[in-house]
């Protein structure tokens, strides 16, 4: 089976660490499952297979025994930033892209996370945490849409793409444009957040302001990544499948620059290879799915994405967040599932594919 661990990795889907003292908190487990319900996370979290093999691993690496205990108490012996940045030179993580709408406070800005990895670190900035951010100045729909624009405009030197979650706030089967229905739904928003940002989960007002948004990064040839497939559970899974956003591929606001779907839409991921096969602008990441599938589990999905999908389209993410480890159990993830999915083919020609997606895709996609 070949080995791929010389590759260099840019990490095209993460998150912003929060500081160790914030992260410890939480149970250990918590960061492990997409699960947040207490009963979850303390009875059944820590019998998934996918985090048994979890702190397996990292007692390994830090020279402890394989139980929670044992690794929660070596990490928290360690200085953060060095045993981040450990971390990530034993997984030979290059650079990583930030989704810093998540968490939405308290955790590092995206230049704290590249001085405490020592590592390149660029923004993707998420659509609805802006659009959160504006709506409770925001007197009209209008001004709503120009300050979207504004504000995109000025952040736009530090940005290497945008994302959307319209998945888990709406679903991704986009309707028309309705500015009557969006602008109710905002004025509906305003009087019930009281002047302090929430949560947007307005179908007219999302389904006006994303498209709006990706033409925008369209015209500046930035890609757009949405989220699909599984998540957290206030997710409608049957709405996160992304063949619904197919008709603004067919020449729509999705039809005019790079859009990247998050997740390997996982578990709809012949259809996610689908798309990416027909559609010159669409691309596939392999994030969450990496490393959360135990064992074949993630090894099976790279095979589904490769038997139809042309590798140029595949990207390595992580969705790696709050805590360091994800960073690191993912990288080691992928290039053993790679090399697992790769294994038939030659020895030169397993090498260029998982280079293509491992580095050189999100090179090209995002010039990092």
């Amino acid at each position: 089976m070949p080995s791929f661990d010389d590759i260099p990795l840019i990490d095209d889907h993460a998150h912003p660490l929060l500081p160790a003292e914030a992260a410890a908190r939480e149970p250990f487990a918590r960061y492990f499952t997409e699960a947040h319900d207490a009963e979850t996370v303390a009875r059944h979290a820590p019998h998934a297979l996918f985090y048994r093999q979890a702190l397996a691993e990292l007692a390994e690496f830090l020279g402890c025994e394989p139980t929670e205990p044992a690794v929660v108490a070596a990490r928290a012996a360690l200085p953060p930033d060095a045993y981040f940045r450990r971390l990530l030179e034993d997984a030979g993580v290059a650079a990583v892209l930030l989704d810093d709408g998540y968490p939405r406070t308290g955790a590092l800005t995206v230049a704290e996370m590249a001085a405490a990895g020592g590592v390149r670190a660029a923004r993707i900035l998420r659509i609805e945490r802006l659009v959160e951010d504006l709506i409770p100045t925001a007197g009209s729909l209008a001004a709503l849409t120009d300050a979207l624009v504004r504000q995109l405009e000025a952040a736009r030197p530090a940005l290497a793409g945008l994302k959307s979650v319209i998945a888990y706030r709406t679903g991704l089967l986009l309707d028309a444009e309705d500015r009557t229905a969006a602008e109710q739904a905002l004025v509906e928003l305003r009087t019930a957040w009281a002047g302090t940002p929430g949560r947007v989960a307005a179908k007219p007002l999302l389904d006006l302001l994303v498209p709006l948004a990706a033409t925008w990064a369209a015209e500046r040839g930035l890609p757009v990544q949405f989220h699909t497939g599984f998540g957290d559970r206030d997710l409608d899974l049957r709405l996160a499948n992304p063949l619904h956003l197919r008709p603004l591929l067919e020449g729509g606001a999705l039809s005019r620059g790079p859009v990247v779907l998050l997740h390997a839409a996982y578990p709809y991921v012949r259809e996610a290879a689908y798309l990416a096969a027909v559609y010159p602008n669409v691309y596939v990441d392999i994030s969450q799915a990496t490393p959360l599938l135990a064992g074949p589990g993630l090894a099976r999905v790279l095979e589904d994405l490769l038997a139809l999908a042309p590798v140029s389209k595949l990207l390595y993410g992580s969705d790696a967040w709050a805590v360091p480890e994800w960073f690191w159990l993912a990288a080691r993830a992928a290039r053993r599932a790679l090399a697992a999915a790769l294994a038939w083919l030659p020895e030169g020609e397993a090498r260029w594919a998982a280079r293509r997606i491992l580095r050189d895709n999100a090179v090209e996609l995002y010039g990092v």
